[in-house]
């Protein structure tokens, strides 16, 4: 999901708080964005549990059935027909790399019916799309001892036993990712592929950013009032 909205503000915040810390601009970029990503789960909410819940995951479902049945002009060896969709392209793609064959069309038929049903399954519990850039972004928190080694893993499963005790949750992959900064491209990015309620989880993204902002604003503040201290304890 491609969230765009100005950021000149968070972006200068950043460039400030970069220069009054001694740690590696990296290692400090990935922190935060650890810390917005934590925030953005708490913020989603999950599909079903509030009033506009069922309309927003039945929106989703019709969402994700319009990418799957979305027609695909490219084709496959010679020989077999092309395929009709994105959904058939990515079944005939998958089989064909682990077996070295395709579907027939009444097994393909089945395959499809059943990523659909397990996509739109996922797709109810919109917080789920952070989850696998939080866990990446996780590694490097530990590696700088920010968190202990199980502090993501143990919240997440938190969030997804709330989820599975409402019943908007189904088991499988987490539709989203991150990278993390390098002192060779100090960038972090997450993405949140979640296509059902991209309101409910931009709105989240919007609050998160926000609540990072914030805080490296009192960060700041903190190290001006030191800096003014030591200069008067001279």
């Amino acid at each position: 999901m491609k969230i765009d909205f100005d950021m000149t503000d968070f972006n200068r915040t950043m460039k400030k708080y970069l220069s009054v810390n001694r740690r590696e601009n990296a290692e400090l970029i990935n922190k935060k964005a650890s810390q917005f990503t934590a925030v953005a789960i708490s913020r989603t909410i999950v599909a079903g549990g509030a009033k506009t819940g069922a309309k927003t995951t039945a929106q989703g479902r019709r969402n994700i059935e319009r990418e799957l049945r979305q027609p695909r002009n490219d084709g496959n060896d010679k020989g077999h027909r092309r395929w009709k969709n994105l959904g058939e392209a990515i079944i005939q793609q998958a089989i064909f790399k682990r077996r070295g064959r395709y579907y027939s069309d009444a097994q393909l038929k089945v395959e499809f019916n059943d990523l659909l049903r397990g996509r739109q399954k996922k797709v109810n519990f919109l917080k789920s799309g952070w989850f696998p850039g939080l866990m990446k972004l996780n590694r490097e928190a530990v590696r700088n001892k920010y968190v202990s080694k199980d502090f993501i893993d143990r919240f997440v499963a938190q969030e997804r036993r709330k989820a599975a005790m409402s019943g908007v949750y189904a088991k499988g992959k987490d539709k989203g990712s991150a990278t993390v900064a390098t002192a060779f491209k100090p960038v972090a990015t997450i993405t949140n592929s979640v296509h059902a309620g991209q309101k409910y989880i931009v709105s989240a993204a919007r609050s998160a950013l926000e609540y990072v902002r914030r805080d490296m604003l009192q960060y700041i503040a903190k190290k001006k009032q030191q800096t003014i201290k030591n200069f008067r304890s001279k």
